[in-house]
C-alpha cells in the first residue's frame, strides 16, 4: 500500500473505510501506521477521490456513476442462466474463457486470500480421458455404495447419513456409468471446455471463494452467449482419485473445490421456470 502524498487532500475517507484501522488521520499526511495488516481488500483506492493510493499491482478501474445494470436486468440475467447439457461442436475461444476467469477474479474471498487457481482443459482427447477417469471412479462409488446397502438391510439397521442420498440414488449413478461406457456422454455433454478450481484446503474459506467465484464466471458465461454447468462428479473424482489429480497437474498441496463445464448451447430456453418457495424468517 503506497499513498501519494501530493496527490492526497486529507479528507479521511481511506482511515473510515480502513477496516483495519492501518490507516491513521495525520495533520500533514494520511499515516501507514499497521502495514502488515493489510490484506490489500482495496477499499481505500476505490473511495479515493483523487486516486492518491495505490494498493497491490493493478491499476483502479474508474467505475460509472449510474449503476450499470438495473435490478431488473440483473433478476433477469440470474434467472436465464440454466445448466446447460446440450453443446455445439464448436471450441470455445480461450480469449473468452479468460474473461470467465477475468470475472471470478473479482469475486470477494475470505481475508481477500484470493488463493483461488484455476486449470483449463480444452483439448478434446484430454477431456476423454478425463472423462473415463471419473466413469471409473463414479463406478466405483456405486460398488461401494452397494455394499453399504447390503450390509446393513442384512442386519436391519438404517443407512447411516453420510451414505443415505447416495445408497437411495445408487440406480441414476449405475445409469450414468452404463450410459458413459455406451458411448453417451454423461459426464461432460460434449462441452469443449472443462474448468477445475482449486486452492491450497488450510485457507479461511477456499470452498467459499471457489464457489463465489464459479458464480461469478457463470453469470458472466450468460452475458457472453455461453452455457455452462457445474459437476459434481469431477469435483468428487479430482478429490479421491490420484491419478485424476496427476493428469491435470494439480498442485500437491491442492484440493479441487469445484468445477464447471464451458460450451455454446445448442438449445435455446425462452422461459425461466419457477422455484419453491425459500424459508425466510424475520428476526
Amino acid at each position: 500500500i503506497a499513498i501519494d502524498e501530493d496527490l492526497c487532500t486529507l479528507c479521511g475517507l481511506c482511515v473510515e473505510v480502513c477496516l483495519g484501522k492501518i490507516l491513521e488521520q495525520g495533520e500533514e499526511a494520511i499515516n501507514i501506521v499497521k502495514p502488515g495488516w493489510c490484506n490489500l481488500c482495496g477499499h481505500c483506492v476505490a473511495i479515493c477521490p483523487v486516486d492518491a493510493i495505490r494498493v497491490g499491482r493493478d491499476e483502479p478501474a474508474p467505475l460509472p456513476a449510474e449503476k450499470p445494470v438495473t435490478p431488473e436486468e440483473l433478476q433477469h440475467l440470474i434467472r436465464a442462466r440454466r445448466s446447460t447439457r446440450h453443446y455445439e461442436e464448436k471450441p470455445v475461444p480461450r480469449e473468452a474463457i479468460e474473461d470467465l476467469i477475468e470475472a471470478a477474479r473479482f469475486a470477494p474471498t475470505g481475508a481477500n486470500m484470493q488463493s483461488i487457481a484455476f486449470t483449463v482443459v480444452d483439448d478434446p482427447q484430454k477431456i476423454n480421458v478425463i472423462r473415463d477417469k471419473v466413469v471409473a471412479n463414479l463406478e466405483g462409488r456405486v460398488r461401494l455404495w452397494d455394499s453399504v446397502a447390503e450390509a446393513h438391510e442384512k442386519e436391519g439397521k438404517p443407512i447411516p447419513d453420510e451414505y443415505k442420498t447416495r445408497v437411495l440414488g445408487r440406480d441414476r449413478y449405475r445409469n450414468l456409468v452404463e450410459s458413459a461406457k455406451n458411448g453417451r456422454d454423461t459426464i461432460f455433454h460434449g462441452a469443449p471446455a472443462v474448468v477445475f478450481l482449486h486452492s491450497i484446503p488450510t485457507g479461511l474459506t477456499p470452498k467459499d471463494d471457489a464457489d463465489l467465484m464459479a458464480m461469478c464466471m457463470l453469470l458472466m458465461a450468460e452475458s457472453l452467449g455461453l452455457g455452462t454447468c457445474l459437476i459434481g462428479l469431477l469435483t468428487a473424482a479430482a478429490t479421491e482419485e490420484e491419478s485424476l489429480r496427476d493428469y491435470i497437474g494439480l498442485p500437491k498441496d491442492h484440493q479441487v473445490l469445484t468445477t464447471m463445464i464451458i460450451g455454446y448451447p445448442r438449445l435455446k430456453f425462452s422461459k425461466a421456470p419457477g422455484r419453491k418457495p425459500i424459508q425466510v424468517n424475520w428476526l
